[in-house]
């Protein structure tokens, strides 16, 4: 699962950066937190599948509801399975034209198994490193980070154009700009802003879509799609949905993309 060796890495200074993130990131008391592993495989659209017109809208969740799909609502603490749950299931089920689930609570037990606690959550990246399988038979083979210029807006959009999720995440902090914490914000608004104080969590979530003309409460305009599997009330969204807008691209955590025997083909 993992695209190089540590030996790689001592190699080659480019990846040092993210070799000392990796080894000094600490785990926070709840939900989720970010350590990217600087072996990770890199994430790259073949050229031969480039969407060459994007269109101003994707919302890959509201596609796989119409086939049947429905979110599931997460056991305490365990977003990071969850989230992982959703991004997979909702891509299998538009594969494969009807409900695909995974048990996230046996993902969960993967991770658990690996050292992760309940009272403090896990990084999202062992909720991809330890998903090695599906019990409806559609197996993942590999995972892959957005890197480079694939961890860009225009490159989110290009992997959600392809019928891809992406597993991500977001930190809660105190919002001095709103004198409130960013998770009020969110409830309020529907949309997630980054807030300035100390990290109070973080919450795993999904990119499941889009929309180039979403106005935002500053104004901005173009916003991506997520969800979350608390099912929480975020503004008027539907439960678990809320947004990001594009300027605050760079506060959401590393982002990942699955692979299975069709997306290889």
């Amino acid at each position: 699962m993992k695209e190089t060796s540590w030996l790689y890495v001592l190699l080659h200074p480019e990846r040092w950066g993210e070799a000392y993130r990796y080894f000094t990131a600490k785990k926070l008391h709840g939900g989720a937190a970010d350590r990217p592993d600087p072996r990770d495989l890199e994430a790259k659209i073949p050229l031969g599948a480039l969407v060459v017109t994007l269109p101003d809208v994707i919302e890959l969740d509201v596609k796989a509801e119409k086939l049947g799909w429905k979110a599931r609502k997460q056991s305490w603490n365990t977003c990071t399975s969850y989230s992982k749950g959703c991004g997979v299931s909702i891509v299998n089920t538009m594969e494969h034209n009807k409900p695909i689930y995974i048990d996230e609570e046996v993902l969960w037990g993967h991770q658990e198994a690996a050292g992760a606690k309940r009272r403090d959550g896990d990084f999202i990246q062992n909720a991809e490193y330890h998903f090695h399988y599906n019990p409806q038979g559609f197996p993942q083979t590999k995972y892959r980070r957005l890197r480079r210029n694939e961890n860009t807006v225009e490159g989110v959009r290009r992997w959600l154009a392809r019928q891809e999720t992406i597993r991500t995440g977001i930190y809660w902090k105190f919002s001095l700009a709103h004198m409130k914490s960013n998770m009020q914000v969110m409830q309020e608004t529907g949309f997630f802003v980054p807030g300035d104080g100390e990290i109070n969590g973080g919450h795993a979530c999904t990119i499941t879509g889009y929309n180039n003309k979403k106005v935002c409460p500053d104004g901005s305009v173009g916003a991506l799609r997520l969800r979350e599997s608390e099912l929480m009330t975020w503004g008027d969204n539907p439960p678990g949905v809320f947004w990001v807008s594009y300027k605050y691209f760079g506060n959401l955590f590393s982002k990942y993309v699955s692979q299975d025997a069709i997306d290889e083909k």
